[in-house]
């Protein structure tokens, strides 16, 4: 087995300090296989405009915010043979002092210290390399449990990619996958609707002329999928919509 042990500090003059640790095990169950369990703290001091945003009819600063912290746990399985690679994990986010948003009158919101439900989840990796040109990629990321304020994220999240690189070539297909999401509406939190889920594809060719040059057209959006997302305004009735179909081309040099 192999322990790393890490410590971090900081400090802000006008804020304070904080000493977050950090620990890693890991346990070779085969010369193939392993288990790791990795823990970490994380700190973060509040942004300017979280301690002194004034004269905003939408959303107040507030100066005696304090850090906020985070411990996360996470527990790891993971499998690498000569061209294949599979990861599963379950994963823990708490939360201390965490800074949100919340509503102070009418419609004016105000960055505030909160007690915020920890994040729970469970998430898999599989790398494919099908051979000396391809390689397939896929994750999917699926939360047990997560904070009522995070209503807006979807609780299931995925993707897959193949990727194709030959001499001067490289192309890539991708799909990524939202699941359903709720939306405020009629002025309240309280209220929610549902977004639909959806897959959204990409695609992308580029050349490399010579060193220095290369070439690509990438097209977003592929299927031209008409997908809404959730807004921060409770006053809209309806999610925002995505944006249509896209191709982009461009030159890269490098000097």
């Amino acid at each position: 087995s192999y322990l790393t042990l890490g410590l971090r500090y900081d400090h802000f003059s006008s804020i304070g300090e904080s000493i977050s640790p950090r620990v890693g095990l890991v346990h070779p169950l085969t010369p193939q296989q392993s288990l790791k369990l990795l823990y970490g703290q994380a700190f973060r001091a509040p942004a300017e405009n979280e301690l002194n945003l004034l004269n905003n009819t939408v959303i107040l600063g507030d100066e005696n915010l304090k850090p906020e912290t985070v411990q996360s746990w996470e527990l790891i399985y993971l499998a690498q043979h000569s061209h294949t690679r599979f990861s599963g994990s379950y994963f823990e986010n708490h939360f201390k002092d965490a800074i949100q948003r919340v509503l102070v009158s009418g419609d004016v919101f105000q960055f505030s210290n909160i007690d915020q439900d920890p994040v729970k989840g469970l998430e898999f990796e599989l790398s494919w390399e099908i051979s000396d040109h391809w390689l397939f990629t896929s994750n999917y990321t699926h939360f047990l449990e997560k904070p009522t304020s995070s209503f807006r994220e979807s609780d299931k999240l995925a993707s897959i990619a193949i990727n194709y690189q030959h001499a001067y070539w490289n192309a890539n297909l991708a799909g990524n996958y939202i699941g359903k999401r709720n939306m405020s509406t009629n002025g309240s939190d309280d209220n929610l609707i549902k977004l639909a889920p959806y897959w959204q594809w990409y695609g992308k060719v580029m050349y490399k002329f010579n060193r220095k040059i290369s070439g690509y057209i990438q097209i977003k959006n592929i299927l031209d999928k008409n997908y809404q997302s959730p807004p921060y305004n409770a006053n809209q009735t309806e999610g925002i919509p995505s944006r249509s179909r896209q191709i982009v081309s461009g030159v890269s040099w490098k000097f």
